[in-house]
């Protein structure tokens, strides 16, 4: 009482601000956590590894995108840094059974920057989706390799 004496007021509308506050800090805390849910749901539904790109959509696409990540980002892996895993792309690729996965892969690597790691200052990072990233990082055999695997689901780069 003595505060509400001290600000000129009395006990009722001392009462009534104290009872104010309680209200608007139960509306804070109930905008934070849906903010924070919706974050979350954001992070884990939409946004790949790089943090760009991701899946969306509904239904079986989504199913299909998601088990096409593990595969988009053991590619992204060996393409990552100093020096390329052409072996490793090469036998992820070899898991596609369809173009539909192609597409699905395609989606699930979205647009990622490619480090040229980080003792290499004669060669610039590089950014885009999987196709420029893997014309970039491949030599004309490697991509011929590639593109021998690929043409069993009807899909060329």
């Amino acid at each position: 009482m003595k505060i509400a004496e001290y600000l000129g007021l009395g006990y009722l509308e001392f009462y009534k601000n104290k009872q104010m506050k309680s209200q608007s800090k139960k509306g804070i805390v109930t905008t934070l956590v849906v903010v924070g849910l919706g974050a979350a749901a954001y992070f884990l539904f939409f946004r790949n590894k790089n943090g760009k790109g991701g899946g969306g959509g509904g239904g079986a696409t989504a199913e299909l995108d998601a088990k096409m990540l593990p595969i988009a980002n053991a590619i992204f892996d060996a393409m990552d840094g100093y020096g390329t895993g052409e072996d490793t792309i090469e036998n992820q690729l070899k898991k596609l059974t369809t173009k539909s996965e192609w597409d699905a892969l395609v989606r699930a690597f979205g647009t990622r920057t490619i480090s040229s790691g980080t003792w290499n200052v004669f060669q610039a990072d590089f950014t885009g989706d999987l196709v420029s990233c893997l014309n970039d990082e491949l030599d004309s055999s490697e991509l011929e390799r590639v593109n021998q695997i690929l043409s069993k689901i009807g899909v060329s780069i």
